[in-house]
């Protein structure tokens, strides 16, 4: 063997990863990695489960206070407990981008930059396709 073939478990007798949480029947949920790529680490709950993000109290120790959620549908939710879209986020988003805006190409296709002007004013442009070529567009 290559290296320790130790099984943590919190509440299951034969765990399926490394460090395995919970399980019982189908009811799973742990921390591990990829069996045949250990470079991979998986956060994971059963296929109907949802995985959450958030504080525990430390005035009390117990009082749970969600702060970020991904769904059973991949639906990442940022102060939002049920997102019925691939990211929302309930307050404000910041575009804080201090690089070269790089050039719109297939691969940023899509993605927005924010560019801080303190003489000419600020501007907000979309990486997009018009008429075969790629460009950043204007937003505001």
């Amino acid at each position: 063997t290559t290296g320790p073939l130790v099984k943590l478990s919190l509440g299951s007798d034969y765990p399926a990863q490394k460090l395995n949480i919970y399980e019982n029947g189908n009811y799973r949920a742990g921390l591990g990695t990829d069996p045949t790529d250990a470079s991979e680490l998986r956060l994971y709950s059963r296929s109907d489960g949802e995985i959450t993000f958030g504080t525990l109290s430390i005035a009390d120790g117990s009082t749970w206070s969600e702060k970020m959620r991904i769904n059973n549908a991949g639906n990442v939710g940022i102060g939002n407990a049920a997102p019925g879209q691939k990211l929302e986020v309930n307050g404000g988003i910041r575009l804080n981008t201090t690089t070269v805006r790089p050039t719109c190409d297939v691969n940023l296709r899509g993605t927005m930059w924010f560019i801080k002007d303190d003489a000419n004013g600020d501007s907000l442009a979309v990486c997009a396709r018009n008429t075969g070529f790629y460009a950043w567009k204007t937003l505001y």
